[in-house]
């Protein structure tokens, strides 16, 4: 028995998912199928994903989900907090920066819709550096490392870029990390 393939315990005829497909498809598939396997139609599986697999793959993305939400939310309360104690209006501050940024640059007209790049844009720009962040945060150097850290990981993961659909512990300590220097600021 131990010398025998999975193949000797699958489906001849079941469905194959090649890993280029949709991840909704795999959810879709295991909601049907008690096992999905995973590779190319013909060749042996690479993967075989069953019900309880997609359970845990949702529970690390919703944790995930979960952490870099509650940076954004931290990062917004910083930024508002930074403002207010400057008597500055964000719509005012906006507009003037936005005549010095590109178009394609542009800070949208609330906080709550600002994207990763425009945080960071926002936060680092010089005179916003100095005049409101650079006393709180200090190194502007580590400011960009952390909030590009969560753009990239942000973008990568959920918007599924990758294979694993995923954060390792390494990444999911990272974002503890971020989540709890930033709420130090608040």
């Amino acid at each position: 028995m131990l010398d025998l393939s999975v193949r000797h315990f699958t489906d001849p005829n079941a469905e194959f998912l090649s890993l280029s497909d949709s991840i909704f498809k795999l959810f879709k598939m295991t909601k049907a199928e008690d096992v999905v396997l995973i590779g190319e139609n013909g060749s042996a599986p690479q993967y075989i994903i069953t019900s309880s697999d997609v359970v845990a793959i949702l529970e690390k993305l919703s944790n995930a989900f979960l952490l870099i939400e509650q940076i954004e939310d931290s990062l917004r309360v910083v930024i508002k907090k930074q403002l207010t104690m400057h008597g500055l209006n964000y719509s005012e501050v906006v507009q003037k920066m936005n005549q010095k940024l590109p178009e394609r640059r542009w800070l949208p007209e609330t906080i709550e819709k600002m994207s990763w790049e425009n945080y960071i844009d926002f936060i680092a720009h010089k005179e916003y550096w100095t005049s409101l962040f650079s006393t709180i945060f200090n190194d502007e150097t580590l400011v960009r490392k952390y909030l590009s850290f969560v753009r990239d990981l942000r973008n990568e993961v959920f918007h599924f870029r990758r294979l694993s659909h995923t954060l390792n512990d390494s990444e999911i300590k990272e974002l503890k990390r971020i989540s709890a220097w930033l709420t130090n600021f608040e």
